[in-house]
């Protein structure tokens, strides 16, 4: 480490200008320190300091600094030598240079070297004027014109914009013309392949045919298997909807399905395609069911075979068009048997015939409300055939043909209070019928006879108390 004779910076063993002074420094002799001029190399430690610099100077007691000498390579200007090169009298600086107001030579944060000592300074060390505001760029600036001659820079040329798209327009053709050569080997070769041959036969119902192609000339060739995997899905998907359309029969779609599925290792799409098969043949039945119960004149069953046709099936919209038109015949057809209706045989037949109507339509509003005014009209005329009936029946002892017509009254009118009534005492009639016979029964000795009484009770009045009573009662004797 060497330090600067004039201002006693420490500067690097390469450097041939002090990067503060800006003094020469690269030949000559050199102080290793001026503060302590007998020091030598061996005198410094690690830090680069020596002992003396790491003893406190004594107070009152200061180095003089040395005088600044101008270097002659300086250009001044008509200032005084020690003018500071900065000023506007000094044009050698560009007007975006900042020069430090210490030194003048720029910033103090430049590393100095062999080739740069200055730091960011833009003066010549030749004390030249540049004026053009050139800078000292790595490889020189010769190659670089002047701002008014930018417009002659090579890089700065309009490109040719025709030249480029002809050039484009050579490529796409070019890779145009390797596409179609592609094409047109990789269809000749499809054209006569084993496997195509194969796939073809199997697609045309010639199933036997695929299988001894397959088997002796495409098994075990991955390129044929291949071939096979990528077409046999359309193949099944192409049966399918042969069938569909009407054009072959159900066992000739069931067989290429499952042949292509074989050679093309398709098992899993072969089964769903059979699976959707079997469903779309029950459709195409279910629909001819249907035309042939809708010419038959029974509009439920071709309404309920209309009903089953799937949305696969070609016949589905017209099925779906017949369908509607027999809902409204059908309907037509229940509820205009409800007029007149007098007998309970009637009542309960048009019930029956309607409820199963809702099961049929069980969304449809007419049904409904025809259902309930049914009902509503039956349970009326039931209650009042059965209160003078039974009112009847209890008068001539018959509780039993009493209790059943009332029961079957509260079938439809189930919280009519005048018929729970009258019900209730016609079972408590009854209760009392069969107590006083029981003891009859007793008094006489016959067992047997109050047995059998009570079954009878007990088969007409299951949930009657007394009749428990009694029983227990006759186990005692």
């Amino acid at each position: 480490m060497k330090y600067c004779k004039y201002c006693g910076e420490k500067l690097r063993d390469e450097s041939r200008f002090c990067y503060h002074c800006g003094m020469p420094c690269g030949d000559g002799p050199v102080q290793m320190n001026p503060a302590d001029p007998e020091a030598t190399a061996e005198d410094f430690d690690a830090s680069g300091k020596t002992d003396a610099e790491d003893m406190e100077v004594p107070a009152g007691e200061n180095y003089a600094e040395p005088d600044f000498i101008e270097p002659d390579f300086i250009d001044s200007g008509d200032d005084d030598a020690g003018g500071d090169p900065g000023t506007e009298n000094d044009e050698a600086y560009a007007d975006d240079s900042e020069p430090d107001s210490s030194n003048g030579f720029g910033s103090d944060d430049s590393e100095p070297d062999g080739d740069e000592g200055f730091g960011s300074d833009d003066s010549e060390p030749d004390g030249s004027d540049d004026s053009d505001d050139e800078r000292d760029f790595p490889g020189g600036i010769s190659d670089f014109a002047d701002d008014e001659d930018e417009d002659e820079l090579p890089f700065f040329d309009e490109p040719d914009y025709d030249e480029m798209r002809t050039r484009k327009r050579k490529r796409r053709r070019k890779a145009g013309i390797a596409a179609a050569v592609i094409l047109a080997a990789l269809a000749g070769y499809l054209l006569w392949s084993p496997g195509r041959r194969a796939f073809t036969d199997a697609a045309s119902g010639r199933t036997d045919a695929a299988k001894q192609t397959f088997n002796e000339q495409a098994k075990g060739k991955p390129t044929e298997e291949a071939l096979l995997m990528l077409t046999a899905p359309f193949g099944i998907d192409y049966a399918f909807s042969q069938y569909n359309r009407g054009e072959i029969y159900y066992e000739d779609a069931e067989e290429r399905i499952r042949t292509l599925g074989e050679i093309g290792k398709a098992g899993g799409a072969a089964e769903r395609r059979l699976n959707q098969l079997s469903t779309l043949y029950d459709s195409k039945v279910a629909f001819l069911a249907g035309d042939k119960a809708r010419e038959n004149g029974d509009p439920k069953t071709a309404l309920l075979n209309y009903g089953k046709v799937v949305r696969e099936d070609r016949n589905y919209s017209t099925a779906s068009e017949l369908a509607e038109q027999m809902k409204e015949q059908y309907i037509t057809d229940v509820t205009g048997k409800l007029d007149g209706l007098s007998s309970a045989e009637e009542f309960r037949s048009a019930i029956a015939e309607l409820e199963e109507a809702q099961e049929v339509l069980p969304g449809d509003q007419t049904v409904k409300d025809a259902l309930t005014r049914v009902r509503q009209s039956y349970a009326a005329d039931l209650k009042a055939n059965a209160v003078p009936q039974a009112t009847s029946y209890m008068d001539d002892g018959y509780y039993k043909e009493a209790i059943d017509i009332l029961n079957d009254a509260l079938l439809y009118n189930a919280q009519d209070t005048e018929l729970i009534t009258l019900r209730n005492q016609a079972l408590q009639k009854y209760e009392d019928f069969v107590s006083s016979q029981y003891k009859i029964y007793i008094d006489n000795k016959d067992m047997e006879g109050a047995a059998a009484l009570l079954d009878k009770a007990a088969k007409d009045m299951p949930d009657s108390l007394e009749v428990a009573r009694l029983y227990e009662d006759l186990r005692t004797k």
